[in-house]
């Protein structure tokens, strides 16, 4: 299975992204769960939260790589977490940097008895290509979004985490129509090396 994963900060495009490449390739979607998240709670998540967004996150995505895919889009993964994790609270969390690694770290076993955890190995035996959406479009107002400055001054961590890990990915940048354009042939490019 091949996982293409948008990642970036706050808006610079990634639903719209990942959901026209679904469409394009017509594959499943994982959304992006923070947003549901606070969507049904009606506020912002704190440091105790984030478990359980991680959680149901990873439910999503385990959900859909059971009904074998080839290809999947998520729109974010941990490592977006991580890196939010890192801004907003002031550290990375062992367990959180572990997942995100692929380790089946004290978070896989404190949910190993769940259902849709009975094979995890969907999280790291996948072909994963991340998509990197710079911050060069107009900024949108979303009630969720910090702000615009934010967006700038955060994008340098989103590089940095992929670089530090060695993870394989395409910045995209450009008008509306050229990033989708530069994900369609980056996306081709990767499920076809």
């Amino acid at each position: 299975m091949v996982r293409i994963v948008l990642h970036g900060p706050e808006s610079t495009g990634k639903t719209w992204l990942a959901n026209l490449l679904a469409e394009h390739f017509n594959a499943p979607v994982v959304e992006e769960y923070l947003r549901i998240w606070v969507n049904l709670q009606n506020r912002l998540p704190d440091i105790s939260d984030i478990p359980e967004i991680t959680f149901n996150r990873l439910k999503l995505e385990s959900e859909i790589s059971r009904k074998n895919p080839s290809l999947i889009i998520c729109d974010t993964d941990e490592w977006t977490t991580c890196v939010y994790h890192t801004h907003y609270f002031n550290y990375l969390p062992e367990w959180l940097y572990d997942l995100a690694k692929g380790n089946d770290g004290l978070f896989l076993k404190k949910y190993q008895n769940e259902e849709w955890m009975k094979n995890p190995d969907f999280l790291w035996s996948s072909k994963t290509l991340y998509l990197l959406t710079d911050t060069d479009i107009p900024w949108e107002s979303d009630p969720q979004r910090e702000g615009e400055q934010f967006r700038n001054l955060i994008f340098p961590q989103f590089k940095s985490i992929l670089l530090e890990n060695n993870l394989l990915y395409e910045t995209i940048s450009g008008s509306w129509d050229e990033r989708l354009n530069a994900c369609i042939r980056a996306v081709n490019k990767f499920i076809h090396q």
